[in-house]
């Protein structure tokens, strides 16, 4: 039997001025049992925080041996965590080459 996971659609910013919404969509998943994937195709706008709070998330379900992955990022968000040295981090690198970023 295969566990679904639990998927987390990141829309338009990863910003400081969407930190609240996106804690509460993070802290929703944060202790899931299982995998969790990131949809982070549809993302316009990063800063730094929203980064961040991303990198937390990863780190924090990494750090309990917890998955998780990608289904797709914008071209904004690698450029962004490329920017920060964050692309590891996210685990951005272990998106296919086959996800089309926008």
């Amino acid at each position: 039997m295969t566990n679904p996971s639990v998927t987390v659609d990141l829309n338009g910013e990863l910003s400081i001025r969407e930190i609240a919404t996106l804690h509460a969509q993070l802290m929703d998943a944060r202790n899931s049992e299982q995998p969790v994937t990131l949809d982070g195709q549809d993302i316009v706008r990063v800063d730094t925080p929203g980064l961040q709070l991303i990198a937390s998330f990863v780190t924090e379900r990494k750090r309990f041996g917890r998955q998780t992955d990608w289904s797709a990022a914008s071209e904004v968000l690698v450029d962004g965590a490329r920017l920060l040295g964050l692309e590891s981090v996210l685990a951005l690198d272990s998106l296919p080459d086959t996800t089309e970023t926008h």
